[in-house]
């Protein structure tokens, strides 16, 4: 793992950055993607930060912070606070404005009530859990919303602890 790790950082480094253009207009408003080489994907994008994926690297996420944006060590230290919990991600590596994050799979709640999708009780029960449990480590959750949650198989994740 400490070597696919290390191997996506370096294609970060010498793929992804060089060529990515983040821009935060409005700190209100999610940041915008200008530019994004290929084959990388953007997920999506908040209001410090957008989430990208590589086809070679399916467990895995890399976050980048746009430019003048802050919150990283923060977040940092949210993902060692949280440990290895199932309802969300993990920080593998950081470093600069970037994260390498467990790939969490799903739909967000916001994009299953405008799909029509059932939202199973057990999601709310989990996702209730997890906030119960990042309390129980000293966090303060907030900014929990429906395109900050996921639900797969009938479970509920969390997939943005930037402000935690």
């Amino acid at each position: 793992m400490v070597d696919l790790i290390a191997s996506l950082a370096h294609c970060v480094c010498q793929t992804l950055l060089p060529e990515l253009r983040l821009e935060s207009l409005d700190p209100h408003n999610p940041v915008v993607v200008h530019a994004l080489p290929a084959p990388w994907r953007c997920l999506g994008a908040g209001n410090y930060a957008a989430v990208f994926a590589h086809p070679a690297y399916s467990d895995q996420v890399v976050k980048v912070y746009a430019p003048g944006r802050p919150g990283i060590e923060s977040e940092v230290e949210v993902y060692g606070r949280l440990g290895d919990h199932p309802a969300f991600s993990q920080c593998y590596f950081s470093q600069g404005n970037f994260l390498i994050l467990k790939r969490l799979l799903g739909v967000t709640l916001y994009d299953a009530l405008h799909r029509g999708l059932a939202i199973p009780p057990p999601v709310i029960r989990d996702i209730d859990a997890a906030l119960d449990y990042a309390r129980s480590r000293g966090l303060s959750p907030h900014d929990v919303h429906g395109r900050n949650i996921m639900q797969r198989d009938g479970h509920g994740v969390v997939v943005d602890v930037s402000d935690f």
